[in-house]
């Protein structure tokens, strides 16, 4: 039986004596020293083919800017370890990679250490290994059977390793784990300037191991950033995790697929927590491209869920998705969801789960599902927010809230404020009763519903537009206020659909009615706009048409490839409360029409005298 103790500073050690690997470690404080120099090595010798450790004993400095060794050849290293065993005080290992040079982690042995690449400390939260790699070099990690760990997996290590001074680092390994993954540790990563990473799973912040409250690992992207990974956990089971770029970048991109690059999915798991909580164990989990441009085709998007049992539950958990510039195009989208096991909880805490398109496109391919409990007792609350110049569609269905049984209560909030929201299926509240809040607000942009249906408690309506809506209902506002100068607009073509209400129709002072006559289509003599299901009179009235004033009597001309053809609206239309346009004859044929009835009645008069 092996004698070698399963830890961080010995993992590598283990394996290097396993495949016959030798182990170096770096044996000098004089700062700048190089790697050529076989006398910097204890034993002494090239690091080439080896397992090279930095540890705490030689080579620190007390910041990341001050360099510690430098790599002034390019190498193939077996293994590569950075570890802090017994120092506290956070010290720093640096290593520079000069212009030209790169160092590079292949293993030469049939079976890969694993770690191939590993920055951590030892277990507790007081002590940290921190690593700056740095240069104008290049480091690549190239070995697909094996992972990368910063911050694991010994129980409780915190590391940072912050690649922003590296021009490019290069990995493709089986997993990433920063922070986390069997342990409690959590780690941060700061990418490199150009960044190309392949792997099958990356765990952000996914401890299965209790930590302590608001512990979060963070990956901070650099300028260029490819991703494919099939499967991306950011914050799960017990941890904290993060996703941004790093500040002051312009035009910074990055791209997610799955492992094979190309069309191929990734999944992205936004704040996916399980198991038990301490009272005090608050945990997020956020992806955040604010600060640059995201290319990004999805299988599966999770945003917020929670997956529990046993006697504690614990605090808040928060998630979410944020996005300003490119593309996200995903197969289906979950916000916030979460079940509960068995045991009787002592604490609940909330979730709460955020998607947030400030500007680019957002598709989902399939449908949406917000606020689902499925006999969880902690309450769910998800938003879609849409603002400034952002654009999502929905293939399918928008399902806000849905609550078995005696779940704990859901809200589910869509808020267009700036951009467009386009749902080519309906927008409506699941099932579940009283549990159920459903709200939508429409302060600005465009809601888009492409002819589904609207049921839901409260709409809000006080700037922006309503588009296309087949059906509508409001059970708890009650009925549609067409609030100050929101606009309500209608594409005319041969698949148009009136507008089935229920409740009332409120039109206020300065609102806007936008009307479209689709190319190649002939409207016809008449179409109702809103038919309305009661016996409610239209309050109100439209100050505007297509944003310009009525003509006399309340007329007004739409115009398409067709022609141009001239309309009246009237309020009390179809069964009397209806807002209906109906086509208004031209003059020459009300002429005609006038003159032939007065031809009738003369004719008739005289065959009246003579009778």
């Amino acid at each position: 039986m092996s004698k070698c103790p399963l830890t961080l500073s010995t993992l590598v050690i283990c394996a290097s004596a396993a495949f016959g690997q030798t182990s170096q470690t770096w044996n000098t404080d004089v700062a700048g020293s190089l790697w050529s120099e076989n006398a910097n090595w204890n034993p002494s010798g090239s690091p080439a083919g080896n397992d090279v450790i930095f540890g705490d004993t030689y080579g620190k400095t007390a910041n990341a800017t001050t360099v510690g060794n430098i790599v002034d050849q390019n190498y193939t290293l077996n293994s590569l370890t950075y570890n802090n065993t017994n120092l506290a005080g956070n010290p720093w290992q640096v290593t520079q990679i000069n212009s030209g040079v790169t160092l590079t982690l292949d293993s030469s042995s049939a079976s890969a250490p694993s770690p191939i690449f590993s920055v951590g400390g030892v277990a507790g939260t007081s002590i940290q290994m921190r690593v700056a790699i740095r240069g104008s070099g290049a480091l690549v990690v190239n070995e697909s059977s094996s992972s990368i760990y910063v911050g694991g997996p010994s129980s409780g290590t915190s590391a940072m390793l912050d690649m922003s001074g590296l021009s490019t680092f290069q990995a493709t390994v089986t997993t990433l784990n920063f922070g986390g993954d069997t342990s409690r540790g959590t780690g941060s990563v700061l990418l490199a300037d150009t960044n190309v990473l392949t792997a099958s799973t990356l765990n952000l912040g996914t401890s299965t191991g209790s930590t302590s409250g608001g512990a979060v690992s963070a990956l901070t992207l650099g300028q260029v950033n490819t991703i494919n990974i099939s499967t991306i956990n950011v914050g799960s089971n017990y941890g904290g995790g993060s996703i941004a770029y790093r500040a002051g970048l312009v035009d910074a991109t990055t791209v997610i697929r799955g492992t094979s690059g190309g069309s191929t999915r990734a999944n992205l798991n936004v704040g996916t927590f399980a198991s038990i909580y301490g009272v005090n164990n608050a945990k997020s989990g956020t992806a955040d491209f604010r600060g640059g441009s995201i290319d990004a085709l999805i299988d599966q998007m999770k945003v917020g869920t929670r997956s529990e049992s046993g006697a504690n539950l614990g605090a808040n958990a928060t998630a979410g998705f944020y996005m300003k510039q490119g593309t996200v195009d995903a197969n289906s989208l979950v916000v916030g969801r979460t079940a509960y096991g068995s045991g009787t909880p002592t604490s609940l805490g909330s979730l709460t789960a955020t998607v947030g398109i400030e500007g680019g496109s957002f598709q989902v391919n399939g449908d949406v599902n917000m606020a689902e409990n499925a006999s969880g007792v902690v309450p769910v609350t998800a938003s879609i927010n849409v603002s400034s110049t952002g654009s999502m569609s929905v293939g399918g269905n928008v399902t806000m809230g849905t609550r078995t049984g005696t779940a704990a209560t859901v809200a589910a909030n869509v808020t267009v404020s700036g951009g467009t929201l386009l749902i080519q299926g309906n927008l409506a509240e699941g099932t579940g009763g009283d549990g159920v809040t459903s709200t939508v607000t429409v302060s600005g942009g465009t809601l888009n519903m492409d002819r589904g249906n609207i049921a839901v408690d409260s709409f809000n309506f006080t700037s922006g537009k309503l588009k296309d809506v087949a059906s509508f209902s409001a059970g708890t506002t009650g009925g549609l206020n067409v609030q100050n100068a929101s606009t309500l607009a209608y594409t005319l073509d041969g698949s148009f659909t009136s507008l089935s209400l229920a409740g009332a129709l409120t039109l206020g002072a300065a609102s806007n009615l936008e009307l479209t006559l689709a190319s190649g289509f002939t409207p016809g003599a008449s179409f109702v706009l809103v038919a309305n299901d009661l016996l409610d009179s239209i309050s109100g009235t439209f100050a505007t048409i297509n944003g310009a004033a009525f003509g006399a009597g309340n007329t007004f001309s739409l115009t398409n490839d067709m022609g141009t053809f001239e309309y009246g609206i009237s309020y009390t239309g179809g069964d009397g409360n209806d807002l209906v346009i109906s086509a208004v004859p031209e003059p020459v044929a009300a002429f005609l029409f006038i003159g032939g009835l007065a031809g009738l009645w003369i004719l008739r008069r005289r065959a009246a005298s003579r009778s």
